[in-house]
């Protein structure tokens, strides 16, 4: 079956004869530092993702809440990596090599925080340090909630280094079932996922791939307050 040009052009695909060589389309781009120049900048000089967000307050208050959280929801997620990226490993227990993305939110779904790490690093370990960034960053938060991977090590964190709880949720019912609060976090890496850019982790640094989360979540947030 043999297409019109015209039709192909719709299509997005380029007719044989108009084809050019990749090196005159490559030499038309701009040098690749040129590309990567803005978003480094807003990484180092802006500082972004050092300072809390202003966003989430008006949300809270939309939702008849207030604008300090109490409660934050804790949980991960196993992506594949590039070869050459930092921080790689292997999750066992999800047959993934790649990264772990830690996320903490509040009940209402706002990211308090993030950290990218090596997947090989166990939930109930590699969430120490994310917990304790977090409440520096949120004095006000009471007490966490996460799944059975952070029994133990985490629980023994946050209750005798933070001075708080981390409660533990157990399923229901064997099978699938909706688990209080902890479906807010399954939520959020849902509509992280719908982004193009985070369906797998195509960044070198841990650094850019965090950063990206929190441009995402800028968006869901924005749109929540609209």
């Amino acid at each position: 079956m043999q297409t019109s040009p015209q039709a192909d052009r719709r299509c997005g695909f380029v007719h044989r004869q108009d084809r050019r060589p990749v090196a005159a389309t490559a030499e038309r781009l701009p040098p690749l530092e040129n590309r990567l120049r803005p978003f480094q900048s807003l990484e180092q000089e802006r500082g972004l993702g050092e300072s809390t967000g202003r966003v989430e307050p008006e949300t809270a208050k939309k939702n008849g809440r207030t604008a300090r959280p109490s409660y934050g929801i804790i949980d991960s997620q196993s992506v594949k990596t590039q070869y050459d990226s930092e921080e790689r490993g292997i999750d066992g227990g999800k047959k993934v090599k790649g990264r772990k993305r830690h996320i903490v939110v509040d009940v209402l779904g706002n990211l308090l925080h993030v950290q990218v790490h090596a997947a090989n690093l166990h939930d109930t370990i590699g969430a120490c340090g994310v917990l304790r960034r977090t409440a520096e960053k949120h004095p006000s938060l009471e007490a966490f909630s996460g799944d059975a991977g952070y029994r133990g090590t985490a629980v023994r964190f946050v209750d005798e280094v933070l001075g708080l709880t981390l409660h533990i949720s157990e399923k229901i019912k064997d099978g699938f079932a909706v688990l209080p609060k902890r479906w807010v976090v399954e939520r959020t890496f849902a509509r992280l996922g719908s982004f193009r850019r985070l369906a797998k982790d195509v960044e070198i640094l841990t650094a850019t791939a965090e950063n990206m989360i929190r441009i995402a979540m800028l968006k869901l947030t924005l749109a929540k307050c609209a």
